[in-house]
């Protein structure tokens, strides 16, 4: 995204003669390191190719809903909504275990790495399966808080039929 470049562009201005932190990139020579750069990639590669599934999947699903008409559409939309605000914390819990197992990585402890990949998926886990509890018991409910429409809820309830199992494997 625009920002995040934005973002970065500026601190590496901040970092090229920087006192305060005894920093000072100018005329660096930044050089790569095949063996770090292989580990880094073998680390990344698997989470950035989960992105490009799980979002490629979602175009998938989306074009094949569009063609349904409105009212599945808004049911799609509507679900989509409840699916997107559950997988913030998967997403926040992603994100923090992620630091915590490259710290541990750097440290050379890697049995700290599993177990705090464990605890992760473990929370993570157990969030998703109150979600799908939710969902799977109160779906009128749940989908009525975004839309007052009776039959975009209807038509919801029938999606969250198998929708609903996405919320056991978001975790993961």
């Amino acid at each position: 995204p625009p920002d995040e470049v934005v973002t970065y562009v500026y601190g590496i201005g901040l970092l090229k003669d920087d006192s305060a932190t005894g920093q000072n990139l100018a005329g660096a020579k930044f050089r790569i390191y095949k063996d770090k750069a292989k580990r880094i990639l073998s680390l990344g590669l698997p989470a950035a190719g989960q992105e490009v599934l799980v979002n490629a999947s979602f175009v998938v699903l989306e074009s094949i809903v569009n063609t349904l008409g409105y009212v599945s559409t808004a049911a799609a939309g509507v679900a989509d909504r409840i699916f997107t605000i559950a997988v913030i914390p998967a997403g926040a819990f992603f994100g923090a275990v992620s630091a915590m197992v490259a710290q541990n990585e750097g440290a050379g402890q890697p049995q700290r790495s599993h177990r705090c990949l464990g605890v992760g998926v473990m929370v993570s886990g157990a969030l998703g399966v109150l979600l799908w509890l939710v969902v799977w018991l109160f779906p009128s409910a749940v989908l009525s808080i975004f839309t007052p429409d009776k039959e975009v809820i209807a038509a919801g309830v029938d999606y969250m039929t198998f929708f609903k199992f996405d919320f056991l494997f978001f975790a993961f």
